[in-house]
């Protein structure tokens, strides 16, 4: 073991004195020898290594208790700990390149959209229906939709799948969401009802579609025929038949009273 004072290794590893001693403090670096009588702190110089490792995870805002457990992980434990580290950057990164391009679309002129009233007939159809958290909706949506394409057998989908949403979906972050798949026949298939509603199309990722409901909202709005009830969403273009979220069309049938008098 060969050792050196705090300031020599501060220079070996491009971490200032301060933050040595921070680091030991917090049981995130802790100095191999301390002198019992002046307090003077000593470095294995084959500690430059978790030095070099803790100034790198510090720069990815890992917190220190986190490094603190890398460090005095065996190399086999320390190997599955980053990797997990590295799957949590990679979905930090994927929802702030969402959020970017979500504030970057803020910043273009409002959205004007086409918008056209329609009475959409009742539909025999496959379900599932559950009481769904806003944050689990992807998920749930790719179990539900996987789960339904594949009790179609050997029938062919009578349209493009869709669902509904609850009001309180919307309000509550928590509601009913009814997943569907139209057929033509089945013993196993149920009628989706059908009505009169305002139809607009949403170009794009599913996570600008606000963008389209607000621009619809407002339509309606103005219009003074907007009803509370289910928001059906069809996916006309989407996963995983299209991979390029720039791609997905997404029809958005808002429940409306009745086509204003023309």
């Amino acid at each position: 073991m060969t050792l050196v004072p705090i300031g020599t290794f501060a220079r070996m590893t491009h971490l200032s004195i301060k933050r040595l001693r921070h680091y030991h403090d917090n049981d995130v670096l802790v100095a191999a020898r301390v002198d019992p009588r002046t307090g003077y702190r000593y470095y294995d110089v084959r500690q430059a290594e978790d030095a070099r490792l803790v100034a790198t995870l510090r720069s990815l805002d890992m917190a220190l208790p986190r490094i603190a457990q890398l460090v005095r992980a065996a190399e086999a434990d320390r190997t599955t700990l980053l990797a997990g580290h590295l799957d949590d950057l990679q979905s930090t990164l994927a929802a702030t390149g969402e959020a970017v391009a979500q504030v970057r679309a803020m910043l273009e002129p409002g959205v004007e959209i086409d918008v056209e009233l329609r009475h959409l007939p009742p539909l025999l159809a496959l379900t599932r229906a559950a009481r769904v958290e806003r944050s689990d909706i992807d998920a749930w949506c790719a179990d539900a939709f996987g789960a339904l394409y594949a009790q179609l057998g050997a029938r062919l989908p009578a349209g493009p799948g869709a669902a509904t949403y609850a009001d309180a979906f919307f309000a509550d972050d928590v509601g009913e969401v009814v997943a569907f798949v139209p057929v033509s026949e089945g013993d196993d298939a149920v009628t989706i009802a059908g009505g009169a509603y305002a139809v607009a199309i949403h170009e794009g990722p599913f996570t600008q579609v606000s963008r389209t409901y607000a621009a619809l909202g407002r339509h309606v709005s103005a219009a003074g025929i907007g009803l509370a009830g289910p928001i059906r969403e069809t996916y006309l273009v989407g996963p995983p038949t299209v991979r390029d979220p720039s791609r997905y069309r997404t029809e958005i049938a808002w429940p409306i009273s009745h086509p204003p008098a023309s």
